[in-house]
């Protein structure tokens, strides 16, 4: 029973022992700045639209803007909405 007790006493000390050291060799990461979020968020953005082109022009299509300059030829129709 006491060489239990031991394994398990041992066992604890070097849990603790281990997570000791681990967090004192953690570094914290600094919070971005708004500046910094919104380019990073943008520089994301470019890479996914990029990709996205990229994939529709391997698979044969061209890619659209969502903005269409097409123009109605009679105007806007005033019963759409």
């Amino acid at each position: 029973m006491s060489h239990i007790l031991r394994f398990w006493s041992a066992f604890l000390v070097l849990l603790l022992l281990a997570s000791c050291t681990g967090a004192a060799r953690m570094r914290l990461l600094r919070p971005l700045t708004e500046q910094e979020s919104r380019s990073a968020m943008m520089e994301i953005a470019k890479q996914v639209l990029n990709s996205h082109m990229q994939i529709q022009k391997e698979m044969g299509r061209q890619w659209r803007s969502p903005v269409s300059n097409r123009i109605s030829p009679s105007g806007p129709d005033p019963q759409h909405h």
